[in-house]
């Protein structure tokens, strides 16, 4: 399995980071993935303020899905760019959040994914909850991500705990706007 990290910088509340992972287990997979997900991400920055620099690793990691543990790396282009959203930000705890759906069950339980997009701003705040514009550019964008993702083995979503990964069949924009607290010791 492959795994894709972004990372987000500049402004209030930052860096914050993702991973996306992949299917894939070879050096030609995981410059597709790389390139993949630095394609959803930019789609996406039409969603997030122009203070934000948006970077895709250079370097994808191989991943054993059993155990967790990273086994190897491969080397891609690694790209960076701004979010084009302009105008005020929304509060730092403001985040759009994307639900990524698998058609796996493990123990009675669907396997889901949750993608956190940072940065948005108050032109797309509808009421306190995101407009329509800006949840189908970001569905619009991890939609894309499920058809590009098809030449790294296709975009996964991974359960550490079960040791499993499946591909993801359907994302969805919530509603509301999400907060993503910080895991504390």
């Amino acid at each position: 399995m492959l795994r894709v990290d972004t990372t987000f910088s500049g402004g209030d509340g930052l860096p914050g980071y993702n991973s996306l992972y992949f299917g894939g287990s070879t050096s030609g997979q995981a410059v597709v993935a790389e390139q993949a997900a630095w394609n959803a991400w930019a789609a996406a920055a039409s969603a997030i303020h122009t203070s934000v620099t948006i970077t895709t690793s250079s370097e994808v990691f191989v991943v054993d899905p059993l155990t967790g543990q990273i086994t190897g790396s491969f080397a891609a282009t690694g790209h960076s760019g701004a979010g084009t959203a302009a105008g005020e930000r929304l509060p730092q705890a403001t985040q759009g959040l994307v639900q990524a759906t698998t058609n796996l069950f493990l123990a009675g339980r669907r396997l889901r994914g949750r993608i956190f997009v940072p940065a948005p701003v108050d032109a797309a705040n509808n009421d306190g909850a995101p407009d329509i514009s800006y949840r189908n550019d970001v569905d619009a964008a991890f939609t894309q991500l499920m058809s590009d993702a098809g030449g790294a083995g296709g975009w996964v979503i991974y359960s550490r705990t079960h040791g499993q990964a499946a591909n993801v069949s359907q994302v969805n924009v919530w509603q509301e706007w999400a907060v993503q607290r910080s895991r504390r010791a």
